[in-house]
């Protein structure tokens, strides 16, 4: 459904270049913006039917696959790439979770960054880190993620749906990451039950909620 809004955009696209002279610019940063984070399937510009839409709609999205093949350049942000957001939020949830840092200095750093949109990344790797430095059944550096981003989100620094994507991002790599970190599924399971206790997650009537609660229980118990 989400797609649908994007070829709303480029059919319209001709009628709003006389209000905004950079549509074109403006519309294939969107659409490689959306492709990075995820919202958008990289077959929406890689398999993109240039026959059924017009000249400047093919240039829209030559214009997006370049951007996304490249994503060392800015998309956004004047002062930061990608791969910049992520060294930054390493460093970031380095100082916060092992180095004594307070989520005030946390909330400092990211304003200026203006990287609302790219948070599910932070909540990611802020919940690997916390898992990775914990011990079995010890749920302290967790704990400090709850803090944390109930902070971010009371500042109107993180979005709960950032936060969702960014455990279903954990989740995607949960094969993966138990190698390194035999416990991650069972902390994982208590990062879900402490996100919806916080109100940083979907209520447990939520459909994509509970079948992630139930898959990394199964997990679990493997």
């Amino acid at each position: 459904a989400f797609s649908y809004a994007f070829d709303d955009l480029l059919l319209e696209a001709e009628n709003l270049l006389p209000e905004f002279p950079k549509i074109e610019e403006t519309l294939s940063k969107f659409i490689a913006r959306a492709t990075l984070d995820e919202c958008l399937p990289s077959s929406y510009i890689t398999e993109f039917d240039a026959y059924l839409y017009s000249k400047m709609n093919e240039r829209i999205i030559e214009g997006a696959i370049k951007l996304v093949r490249n994503p060392e350049e800015n998309i956004w942000n004047a002062a930061f790439s990608i791969n910049d957001l992520k060294i930054c939020f390493d460093k970031f949830i380095q100082a916060f979770l092992l180095e004594g840092e307070t989520p005030a200095y946390v909330e400092e750093k990211l304003k200026p960054l203006n990287c609302v949109f790219y948070m599910h990344e932070f909540s990611k790797k802020l919940f690997v880190k916390a898992i990775e430095k914990s011990k079995p059944c010890d749920i302290q550096k967790v704990e400090l993620c709850i803090q944390l981003l109930k902070e971010l989100k009371q500042k109107e620094l993180v979005k709960v749906s950032e936060i969702e994507k960014g455990y279903i991002k954990l989740f995607s790599q949960i094969d993966d990451l138990k190698l390194d970190i035999p416990y991650l599924p069972d902390m994982a399971v208590t990062l879900h039950n402490l996100l919806q206790k916080h109100k940083l997650f979907p209520e447990e009537n939520n459909p994509q909620s509970s079948q992630l609660a139930f898959m990394l229980s199964a997990q679990a118990h493997k």
